[in-house]
């Protein structure tokens, strides 16, 4: 199901690769998108509720494992653990920008509000959350950060 939902979202991000830009050249809108505008203020308890954790197993593995009772309880993601988006709200935007939008509204070269409140429900949904190790988000976020420096690079090429 998460990979449709993936599917999906690469199919609504391509679709706007081929709107031309704004006659004057301007993006409307307030402010650029950011993080906090996919991020739920309930992610953190959407992650919980989900019941499981990912831990480091042998071998640089990670290994899936039921949520301790005591964390369900305090409401709090472990210390050394972060949630992990597996789609991304960085990816998302990264891409986003990649193709010219930069901003919410319904101009030709914003995201169209529709379109955001989708991609933000897919993005919180509990399948797209994952409760990891720091180190390994971390990992994560530095792969994701040098890919996205590479694209940007390949498109002023």
């Amino acid at each position: 199901m998460l990979d449709s939902k993936i599917l999906n979202l690469e199919i609504l991000v391509a679709n706007f690769s081929s709107i031309p830009p704004a006659p004057d050249g301007s993006d409307a809108g307030d402010r650029p998108l950011c993080r906090e505008d996919f991020v739920m203020p309930d992610h953190v308890k959407v992650a919980l509720d989900k019941g499981t954790m990912f831990v480091s197993a042998e071998a640089s593995d990670l290994k899936e494992v039921p949520l301790a009772d005591s964390i369900k309880e305090s409401g709090v993601i472990p210390s050394g653990y972060s949630i992990d988006f597996i789609v991304s709200p960085e990816r998302i935007i990264s891409v986003l920008n990649q193709v010219g939008i930069k901003t919410i509204g319904k101009g030709a070269r914003q995201l169209p509000e529709e379109t955001y409140h989708e991609m933000r429900a897919t993005i919180n949904n509990p399948s797209n959350l994952s409760i990891i190790p720091t180190s390994v988000y971390e990992t994560k976020c530095q792969m994701q950060a040098q890919t996205d420096r590479e694209s940007e690079e390949q498109e002023m090429k």
